[in-house]
């Protein structure tokens, strides 16, 4: 009658080294997955293929906004040569107002910006969890 031989049992050298390589791959899969949980750029093109006549609609509301408000100043309608201010002077408080406001948006969007990303790391690190989960059953 033949014996089942028992599979070797590895040495503890090799329970470790293989113990090793599991945690390495493993780490370099969660870094690639934080990274791709936090490629801006990556998020932005998407939104843009999703969503790319609000994009486009958005873009040029902006320019047209941006025409109006910044070149209507440089190019006055009536010419007065009694008038001895130029277009430049009538366009710098403009453009301290639109300094001033983008510095405040910046201001007001940083928190969010912060929220959206510790939102990113937060289901990242959940999404690990589970599929960790998932491996030990």
């Amino acid at each position: 009658m033949a014996r089942k031989q028992a599979s070797p049992r590895l040495s503890q050298r090799q329970e470790l080294v293989s113990s090793l390589d599991r945690s390495r791959n493993r780490i370099t899969a969660d870094a690639s997955q934080l990274g791709d949980a936090l490629n801006v750029t990556r998020k932005l093109e998407a939104s843009f293929h999703t969503y790319r006549y609000w994009w486009i609609g958005g873009g040029i509301l902006t320019g047209l906004f941006l025409v109006k408000n910044l070149l209507t100043p440089l190019f006055p309608k009536s010419s007065d040569s009694s008038d001895k201010k130029t277009a430049s002077d009538d366009s710098k408080p403009l453009f301290g107002l639109l300094g001033i406001a983008g510095k405040q948006i910046i201001r007001m969007i940083r928190p969010v910006l912060k929220k959206a990303a510790e939102k990113e790391v937060e289901q990242w690190v959940s999404n690990i969890y589970k599929s960790r989960q998932n491996d030990s059953n």
